[in-house]
Parts: structure tokens; sequence; C-alpha cells
């Protein structure tokens, strides 16, 4: 069977051959039926083909889905045993040792909030570079949050 390509190729070739009067119409009607029998062969190949890649395509996206909710469950599962941890080394008020295989500490982490107070008529953007550029009286304030550290010796 030929290729696609070669069978388009057949095909502009006939297109040729019917504008030609001198061709035995027999002939051309042998030829086109040949041709589009072909081409409807390959046509339904194709299609297969594209169905086949379309429901990999829908498989894939299924599994994609299925491995973010089991990311989602083992990062929460981890994050729970972390604040256990967390909680219990509180509760017992060592909240700094090492292990033969680890280093445990609750640290105090600062998070950057903008407190800006009073609005004065300027736009965010505008009392953000004032703060940053130290013309502003403003500050950032940086509250406080615990987080356990864990780290591999």
């Amino acid at each position: 069977m030929a290729t696609l390509y070669e069978l388009t190729e057949e095909y502009r070739q006939l297109l040729e051959m019917m504008e030609d009067d001198t061709v035995d119409p027999e002939v051309l009607q042998d030829t086109l039926e040949g041709v589009d029998g072909e081409i409807e062969a390959k046509a339904d190949n194709c299609a297969k083909l594209i169905r086949e890649l379309n429901g990999v395509t829908s498989v894939i996206n299924e599994e994609i889905e299925r491995l973010k909710a089991r990311k989602d469950v083992i990062s929460n599962n981890a994050d729970r045993v972390k604040k256990y941890l967390e909680k219990a080394m509180i509760d017992t008020g060592k909240r700094k040792f090492k292990t033969a295989l680890f280093g445990f500490n609750i640290q105090l982490v600062r998070l950057p909030v903008l407190q800006i107070g009073r609005s004065t008529g300027c736009g965010f953007l505008d009392i953000l570079r004032r703060i940053l550029s130290g013309k502003s009286k403003r500050r950032l304030m940086l509250p406080t949050r615990r987080c356990l550290s864990c780290t591999t010796r």
C-alpha cells in the first residue's frame, strides 16, 4: 500500500490526466477508483491512529490528576508528622538536640509584612518605594512564627 504522500501525488496526477482529453475515460475511471479506495483506507487508518493517540492523552491526563492527588496526600502527611514532632518538642521543652542522623531545632522565622498605617493618598507602590529608600517613617514589621528545622548530619 502506498503512503498517503504518494497517494496525494497520484491524485494530483489523476486530476491533471482528467484535464487531458487524450486519456481514455475507462483508464481514468479505473485509476480514480483505485486511488480513492487507497486514500479512504489511509484516511480510516489515520482516524484510528488519531483516536488512539487522543485516548492515550486522556489516560495520561487522568494519571497526572491521580499523581497530583497522591502528592498532596503525601505532602499533607509529611506536614502532619512535622507538626506532631514540633508539638512534642515544645511540650517536653527540648527545643534543640542532635541524634546520630539528624539535628533538630525549633526556631523563630520572621515573615515580612508591610504595615502601612493611615493612608496619605499615595499609592501602594509609592509608599513601598519610600519605605525601601528610607524616606518614609513607616516600617516593615517582621512578625515571627515557630518553625521546626530538621537537618541531616
